[in-house]
């Protein structure tokens, strides 16, 4: 007897399989579903990754979506290759779960293409909108350094922001700016930056940098003196970092008629000593050396006490005195060599004939090949064509010499007080490393030990030294060490002892003509203008100089103010006078009426002896200065009464020199008269306190 289950179970056992296609579907849906868990899983797994090699969400779904349809491809691949391997799988597995995992694996997949798009959506959006929108703003960073690094700075604050660009916009933006001179730096750093204390406001420097670069060990020992940081009351901190980011030798450079009696082809650059080299520029006749004003240039501090024993040594003058005018030609002074080069590209094209001669040119070894090469020369002026006449009769030629001091440019963190976040020490850190890392080298400057290797090809971008060799011939050294820059102080000291004493009485037109614009394009009043260039002179004066300020105007109406009024009495020019002088000349306003030039002379308060007297006005007019003939003879009479007091008269414009009543005036008490021009005011400053001394 046959029982019923037992009828049942017979039949289970003889049940046929699957049909195929029934299983091939099977296996076509689950291949589906397994691709979609798959993603999802790509996806969990790869998320730490990507959140740490993109912040950007839509190149994170791009890298999942490779990953998902690579592991898509092998799936498919397998399965459909080797159908079997997932049937005896899924035989494993208990029915229960074999029956489930198919729903289960539906609906995650599911959540999974529906997360996929909605996330993509969001990314897209996100980049389109990115795409036509403004950058952030980047984070900014400041650097000061001298005026002759700016250009290969610049460059590399350029590359640094092109290197570190996050898609279409900058992360980082780096502004270079120019330090007016050691003393004026260091005075900053002791006073949050300000460039004097007077009593009409706080004038800084600039921006407070972020990051200092000057051009020497010794630049930066003098300038972050202890006592000066320890007087202020938020002093910032400085993080020097010690390797140097490029060296760059000082050379003496000639033009070319000069270099063609000089220049022998036997003798080996940077052999010889200052000494020796400028024997060589004594036969050819040399009379000066063109310097820039040490004062306002690191670069003419370091070379000055060479300079001056040389041409002591040859002859080329007899004592220091005369030694400090021979490297000070009254033509070719300029705050800075930057300055000085542009000065004389600018040269080129009012005198076609050629340069002058007889004048060697002192500047460091890079911002010569910038000249030569005709690049930009930082702020100054811009590029022009080397190769086009008339500069390429101004090219100069570099002469080394053993004892030549070289800039060594160093790196250093400036911390002010409430700005020290971290997000700003990682860019200064970031761009240290840039600068480790991408060398100085392709702008001219030399390694560390003074090398420098020509690249194997020409490279238009990077100019090198490649603009300082002479024609048909490789004139530049492989490696010019040169000494290291003398202490600052040092130099100062020196200079200052071979320069004669200045007794100096500042006279200036304060009357209301002197608020009208010049005429000699210059965008600022006469007043303005003058008192600028006298605040660059009163910089330039040295420890036993001695100052004063006096202004002369008519009192009309009731005004009871004297006609001539004194602002700063005649004082040793120390820190503090120059603070004085300095805010008493930034406090003048134009007002009242012309005082007869004749009659503010008679009536200033001038010491016995011999003094000098600049005199700042307009010029004035005939009709202002009535009665000329007599006031000329009371001149004529002062003049004979004190002959040591010899008055410049400094005429802002529109007067010319030779005009009424100034060229009379002039005349009557044996003065000089100059013209104010458009020049830096440092070096006007300079060229008038030559002619004093």
């Amino acid at each position: 007897m046959v029982e019923p289950g037992d009828n049942q179970r017979s039949n289970d056992e003889h049940q046929e399989p699957p049909p195929p296609a029934r299983r091939s579907t099977f296996v076509r849906s689950l291949t589906v579903e397994l691709t979609t868990s798959l993603i999802v899983s790509s996806l969990v797994a790869s998320s730490p990754l990507l959140l740490v090699l993109s912040r950007d969400l839509g190149i994170a779904l791009v890298v999942w979506g490779g990953v998902s349809l690579l592991l898509l491809a092998v799936l498919v691949v397998v399965l459909y290759r080797h159908p079997e391997f997932l049937r005896k799988v899924l035989e494993l597995l208990p029915d229960d779960l074999a029956r489930w995992s198919g729903t289960a694996l539906v609906w995650v997949g599911t959540g999974a293409a529906l997360a996929g798009l909605v996330l993509g959506a969001v990314a897209g959006v996100r980049t389109w909108l990115a795409s036509g929108g403004a950058c952030e703003r980047p984070l900014e960073i400041r650097v000061v350094t001298t005026p002759e690094a700016l250009t290969p700075l610049r460059a590399a604050a350029a590359g640094f922001i092109a290197g570190t660009r996050d898609g279409d916009c900058p992360e980082y933006a780096v502004t270079v700016t120019a330090e007016p001179g050691a003393t004026p730096v260091r005075n900053g750093l002791a006073r949050d930056w300000e460039q004097d204390r007077t009593g009409v406001g706080t004038q800084l420097l600039g921006p407070q940098p972020d990051v200092w670069v000057p051009s020497s060990p010794a630049e930066f020992d003098y300038a972050s003196d202890r006592s000066d940081l320890a007087a202020s009351g938020s002093p910032p901190a400085l993080r020097p970092h010690p390797a140097p980011i490029g060296r760059s030798p000082m050379v003496l450079a000639l033009f070319g008629d000069d270099d063609g009696t000089v220049y022998r082809e036997s003798a080996r650059p940077g052999r010889e000593a200052t000494t020796e080299l400028l024997e060589r520029f004594k036969e050819a006749k040399v009379r000066g050396i063109a310097r820039p004003i040490p004062e306002s240039s690191t670069a003419a501090l370091a070379i000055t006490p060479v300079l001056h024993q040389a041409v002591t040594n040859t002859g080329l003058a007899e004592s220091g005195e005369a030694a400090e005018r021979f490297v000070s030609p009254p033509d070719l002074l300029a705050p800075d060599a930057v300055s000085l080069l542009c000065q004389l590209r600018a040269r080129a094209w009012e005198q076609p004939d050629g340069p002058p001669k007889g004048f060697a040119i002192a500047v460091p070894e890079h911002v010569l090949n910038d000249y030569n090469a005709g690049r930009a020369l930082g702020d100054r002026c811009d590029a022009v064509d080397a190769g086009k006449a008339p500069y390429d009769k101004w090219k100069l030629y570099p002469y080394y010499a053993r004892d030549l001091p070289a800039l060594d440019y160093r790196f250093v963190q400036v911390k002010w007080p409430g700005q020290d976040d971290r997000e700003r020490d990682g860019v200064v850190q970031r761009f240290r490393e840039w600068l480790q890392d991408h060398p100085l080298t392709p702008q001219g400057l030399r390694t560390a030990d003074g090398a420098f290797q020509r690249p194997a090809k020409p490279d238009p971008a990077h100019p090198y030294l490649d603009a300082l060799d002479r024609p048909g011939a490789v004139t530049v050294p492989t490696v010019v060490k040169g000494t290291d820059a003398p202490g600052v102080q040092d130099s100062l000291d020196a200079i200052g002892a071979v320069r004669d004493k200045v007794l100096l009485t500042l006279l200036i037109d304060t009357s209301g003509s002197m608020g009208s614009p010049t005429t000699k394009r210059v965008n600022r009043s006469r007043l303005t203008h003058g008192v600028s260039v006298l605040r660059s002179l009163v910089g330039q004066l040295k420890g036993d100089d001695v100052i004063g300020v006096q202004s002369f105007a008519r009192a009309t109406g009731g005004d009871q103010t004297p006609p001539v009024t004194t602002h700063a009495r005649s004082g040793l020019v120390s820190s503090q006078q120059a603070d004085v002088v300095n805010g008493k000349l930034q406090a003048l306003a134009a007002a009242r009426s012309d005082l007869p030039l004749a009659d503010a002379i008679q009536a200033a308060d001038l010491q016995i002896g011999k003094k000098h007297v600049i005199v700042v006005t307009d010029g004035q007019s005939t009709r202002t200065n009535p009665d000329l003939a007599a006031a000329l003879d009371r001149l004529e009479a002062f003049h004979d009464r004190h002959p040591d007091v010899v008055v410049t008269f400094l005429l802002t414009g529109p007067s010319a020199c030779a005009g009424s009543p100034v060229a009379q005036v002039t005349k009557a008490v044996g003065g000089k008269c100059r013209e104010l021009t458009g020049d830096p005011d440092e070096a006007q400053a300079a060229r008038l306190l030559a002619e004093l001394r």
